[in-house]
């Protein structure tokens, strides 16, 4: 039999199999990397054991905030020249 290990090189892994009775030491761990949308690596916490992540938004979510903004501060300046 054999379990999947992950080599670690910066921000980047590749997918390996190893013997089950293999030690794992660095810089391979068997912490599966995180599968989430929203979620880019940026590298693994050896003293924690674990991946390092940031949250993303998506171009869309991110043009979407713009028109947002755009909007807002269109309504503010309306209301300045009210004054």
């Amino acid at each position: 039999m054999s379990k999947t290990v992950y080599k670690v090189t910066g921000k980047n892994f590749t997918e390996w199999q190893a013997p089950d009775n293999e030690i794992i030491a660095r810089p391979f761990t068997d912490i599966k990397p995180p599968e989430e949308t929203g979620k880019l690596i940026t590298g693994f916490d050896w003293v924690e054991n674990k991946w390092e992540t940031v949250d993303i938004v998506s171009p869309e979510e991110f043009e979407q905030a713009n028109l947002a903004i755009f909007e807002l501060a269109a309504k503010v300046s309306q209301l300045e020249k009210g004054k």
